[in-house]
């Protein structure tokens, strides 16, 4: 079940992207969704669940409203979030 909670989103893509899994960029519906709990899985073992959370966290960290923690995370390098996304803009309100 855990496989199939992760949104293949911008947001989820510019993580990936930060911590070098470009690979997943090409990936669509259900196939991202497994490919991307995978490559957590594999990294955090027991932990990818993020202790029921799946995406959460990840989609919260990589909004706008977090660019600090995104600077101290992965350095002062990362992206800027563009404000015409509107699905991130749901999860800044």
């Amino acid at each position: 079940m855990h496989g199939y909670g992760w949104a293949n989103s911008e947001a989820m893509g510019r993580f990936a992207d930060r911590i070098g899994w470009r690979h997943l960029r090409g990936l669509a519906g259900m196939d991202a969704s497994s490919a991307i709990y995978s490559e957590f899985e594999a990294s955090l073992r027991d932990r990818a669940s993020f202790g029921g959370a799946l995406d959460l966290p990840i989609q919260l960290l990589m909004t706008q409203k977090h660019a600090g923690a995104q600077e101290v995370i992965f350095g002062p390098d990362t992206p800027r979030i563009s404000q015409d996304n509107v699905e991130e803009e749901d999860f800044i309100a």
